[in-house]
Parts: structure tokens; C-alpha cells; sequence
């Protein structure tokens, strides 16, 4: 949804949210309603129907010894042309510090992949689905005294 978008005086907001946190666990559900109040000609009305976030940190990895996080998301819209956007993205965070007490070496390790599925069901254009994935690895080397 592009709530940067919208102007607060000119959109009415209606919907539920829920959330839900324990020590490593955080779920979120959202669905939303949005009338364009500026708009008279034409369609007012976006909406988000189910908005699902699910979300685990800090599990110890025992295979690499490092820490996992895994990040959910799937989104289902509505926008002001009769367009349908469905998205669906998990990320896994991956990450292992080690500290060489002999030199003073930190050795920040980190690696994630995010695979993100969108598919658009328009009205006025051709749909479009389409998977992405986007791999990263990372190492900072550094000195601490």
C-alpha cells in the first residue's frame, strides 16, 4: 500500500490490526480500508485485505554456530484502478560473530536470502507475476582493542 502517499486530511482509514510478541516470535494481521475523500469522479476506495507478518530471531544455529532469523510477509490489495496485488516474501538472516582474543580480530559474518513473489492482476494492462530472489554475503573485519 503506498501509505507515504497519503495525505492524512483527504483519506479516511478504517480497518483491524493485531499483534502479537514473545521473546523471539512476532506475528502481525492487518486488514485495512482506504477512502480517497478528494477523489469525487471515479473509484475512492483502496484496501489491504489480509496483511500477514510472521517473524522468528535469534534461533541458535548448531550446524554453523551462528544465529537465524526468518522474516514472512504476504499481502493481498485492492488499489484505486480495480487492481489486484498479491505478494508473497520470506527472508532468511543468517550471522556469526567471532572475536580472536590472541589479535584483537572481530569477524562479523553475515549471509541472507530474500525470495519475493508479486503478481498483479490488472485491469487496464497485461498481469504480471513474477520471483525474485536476492542472495547476500557479507564479512567486516575489524580491530577492537
Amino acid at each position: 500500500m503506498r501509505k507515504n502517499k497519503i495525505n492524512k486530511l483527504t483519506v479516511l482509514r478504517s480497518g483491524l490490526s493485531f499483534e502479537m510478541s514473545s521473546e523471539n516470535r512476532f506475528l502481525s494481521l492487518d486488514t485495512v480500508s482506504y477512502k480517497h475523500l478528494a477523489i469525487q469522479d471515479g473509484e475512492q476506495w483502496e484496501y489491504v485485505y489480509p496483511r500477514v507478518k510472521y517473524n522468528i530471531d535469534n534461533v541458535e544455529d548448531k550446524i554453523f554456530n551462528g544465529k537465524l532469523s526468518i522474516n514472512n510477509q504476504f499481502d493481498f490489495n485492492k488499489d484505486l484502478n480495480d487492481n489486484y496485488t498479491s505478494l508473497a516474501a520470506s527472508q532468511i538472516n543468517w550471522s556469526k560473530n567471532i572475536i580472536e582474543k590472541e589479535n584483537g580480530l572481530v569477524f562479523e559474518n553475515k549471509a541472507n536470502l530474500r525470495v519475493v513473489s508479486i503478481s498483479v492482476d490488472s485491469k487496464t494492462t497485461q498481469d504480471t507475476d513474477n520471483i525474485r530472489f536476492y542472495p547476500q554475503i557479507s564479512s567486516t573485519i575489524s580491530i577492537h582493542y
